[in-house]
């Protein structure tokens, strides 16, 4: 790849530097954590509803955090009405906001037990 951009870039009378970039490190769930979140999201919403996506290769900082702690990454659904992530056609789901307040302390709950 070098070799190919230095002579094409030579070329056209340009010069060319190639910088390699690390990207982000693949995001794997802690197991015992993502058994408990689950637990807590079915009690929450029911396990029709808490889906299991495909593996993904998007890219996320969030395994940066993981790297310090054990955690899991979920997604909150916003429903087809709400277009792909994105895109110009994108419109944030606001009836999501009060399932996701109630999923991250149900989750909150799973791991540290109900307040007092």
């Amino acid at each position: 790849l070098e070799s190919l951009t230095k002579n094409l870039c030579q070329g056209l009378g340009l010069d060319a530097q190639i910088h390699w970039v690390e990207g982000c490190p693949p995001t794997v769930n802690d197991f015992a954590i993502s058994q408990s979140v689950r637990r807590a999201l079915v009690d929450l919403i029911g396990s029709e509803k808490c889906l299991s996506p495909k593996p993904s290769m998007a890219g996320e900082d969030f395994p940066f955090f993981m790297e310090q702690t054990p955690g899991v990454y979920i997604w909150l659904g916003l429903g087809q009405e709400s277009g792909g992530l994105h895109n110009p056609n994108f419109d944030f789901n606001d009836r999501a906001i009060e399932i996701g307040i109630a999923a991250f302390f149900a989750i909150l709950e799973g791991q540290l037990g109900k307040p007092e």
